[in-house]
């Protein structure tokens, strides 16, 4: 995983198409000012309602996403948002993963 952190790929996707602070948190629905903690590395990636709103914001294609998904994953310590939405709706995943779980145990 590329050592890129949350912050420095979201000023580069929103440098990349000439967005300011302002322009990206009215279209993501957050403030400036949270924007620019987050951005400042004062504030935590956000929560998962904001990283998909970040992403269509930017208008990120799938791979893009998949990076701010997983670079936000690694400084929150969780499992990238995506991820973790298609497990919850999947149960044959859920016990998959719990078979694995088991299976390594023994």
């Amino acid at each position: 995983m590329s050592q890129e952190t949350f912050c420095e790929f979201l000023i580069k996707m929103r440098d990349s198409i000439g967005m300011n602070n302002s322009q990206l948190a009215r279209k993501a629905n957050i403030t400036p000012v949270y924007l620019g903690e987050i951005l400042k590395k004062r504030k935590n990636p956000p929560d998962k309602k904001t990283q998909y709103a970040l992403a269509e914001a930017l208008g990120l294609n799938d791979g893009e996403r998949c990076m701010l998904f997983d670079l936000a994953a690694r400084e929150r310590n969780e499992i990238p948002v995506d991820v973790y939405d298609y497990i919850v709706i999947n149960s044959d995943v859920i016990n998959e993963i719990r078979r694995r779980i088991k299976k390594g145990i023994e």
